[in-house]
């Protein structure tokens, strides 16, 4: 009777077992379906963004105003130096360019008795300042002092101070500001437009912009 009840024992916990792991199999989904599902719901987002996205660039506004004029800045253009290639003279002219100015000697503030400051205008209406206004050119270009002085400037090799600022040498100016004071400023303004109203019965007008030379020989 024992031996009965041992096996009828056995064979239940069998069955038990066998019927634990079949419903743990049913109630697990499969690994390879649950990716797909994952994939598709990707999908179905990047869609939804594309489509945001197209959406969203259609409905942007476009802008339709009319653009500013680019008005250009003024400048002072100065001739291009060309030398001659060959030699005018009798002898070589290099008697200037050989020459070194000596330099300052130091002074001792015990040795300055006195200081003064001078400025001087120079007026080219007088008929001891023309020869700076001489037209002539040479191999370093126009021998105008206000040409010499602007290429100097613009070279580098001197510098321009604002003397509207003080006298004391303390605001140094660029060439594009020499520039502007010297010539004026380019201004754009409204003309009829010849091509689409010939006869100007129509009003129809178009921007141009009117750019200022600068004359040297004018003073």
């Amino acid at each position: 009777m024992k031996k009965y009840f041992i096996r009828f024992c056995l064979l239940a916990l069998v069955f038990s077992l066998v019927a634990g792991v079949a419903d743990a199999q049913t109630t697990t989904p499969p690994k390879k379906k649950t990716t797909r599902k994952v994939g598709a719901t990707a999908k179905n987002k990047k869609k939804t963004t594309v489509k945001s996205q197209v959406a969203s660039a259609a409905v942007a506004p476009q802008d339709t105003a009319k653009p500013a004029p680019v008005i250009p800045v003024a400048d002072v253009k100065l001739d291009t130096i060309r030398r001659s290639l060959r030699n005018d003279a009798i002898i070589e002219r290099n008697l200037v360019k050989d020459r070194t100015p000596l330099p300052y000697l130091h002074i001792r503030e015990d040795d300055a008795v006195y200081r003064q400051r001078v400025w001087e205008e120079i007026d080219v209406h007088q008929k001891m300042n023309l020869p700076f206004v001489y037209k002539a050119v040479e191999d370093n270009g126009s021998q105008m002092f206000i040409n010499i002085l602007l290429q100097a400037i613009k070279s580098g090799q001197i510098t321009a101070f604002d003397a509207n600022v003080d006298d004391r040498f303390t605001t140094p100016m660029t060439y594009s500001q020499i520039s502007g004071l010297l010539v004026p400023k380019p201004e754009s303004i409204s003309i009829p437009d010849p091509v689409k109203d010939p006869d100007g019965s129509k009003g129809i007008t178009k921007d141009t912009t009117i750019v200022h030379d600068w004359d040297p020989t004018i003073v």
